[in-house]
């Protein structure tokens, strides 16, 4: 029961956190709210971008912006995790 409540709690977060991003990106870039969901969306990139084709949506945008996204991650984790290892 706490395992399926903290899944249920963390996928809210998320998606909470992914709509706040897409209503600030669709405000600020005026590009459309379907292209923003699927670019901001945690998925894997060739889904994702697969996905944006079969929508009609701008698969470059959409991997460009997952790729982003892993490569900031790839940058910023390791130095998280060692400032919370205090190492």
């Amino acid at each position: 029961r706490n395992a399926l409540l903290a899944g249920v709690s963390v996928t809210m977060a998320g998606f909470a956190v992914t709509l706040l991003c897409v209503g600030v990106a669709a405000w600020l870039l005026g590009l459309p709210v379907p292209l923003l969901i699927v670019a901001f969306v945690p998925g894997g990139v060739e889904a994702m971008a697969a996905i944006a084709f079969l929508l009609g949506l701008d698969p470059a945008f959409v991997a460009a912006r997952h790729l982003a996204r892993l490569f900031l991650l790839s940058l910023i984790m390791p130095i998280w995790a060692q400032r919370a290892l205090g190492r």
